[in-house]
């Protein structure tokens, strides 16, 4: 099983934060905290949460 990728740039940020890690799940959480807290967004939601997940790519 491979691991999947996430950068905060594929979502149009100017922000270098990204993560590699073993499931999708663990992506969509990391990256709500990450927003969360470094770009004041309160909640994973919506057409940010469509975008996130369309974003996630195969390592």
């Amino acid at each position: 099983m491979g691991s999947v990728a996430f950068s905060c740039r594929s979502l149009g940020e100017s922000c270098e934060w990204a993560l590699v890690a073993p499931t999708e799940a663990e992506v969509l959480a990391r990256a709500a905290e990450h927003l969360k807290c470094a770009h004041h967004v309160p909640d994973l939601s919506g057409e940010l949460r469509t975008r996130l997940t369309a974003a996630i790519r195969p390592t």
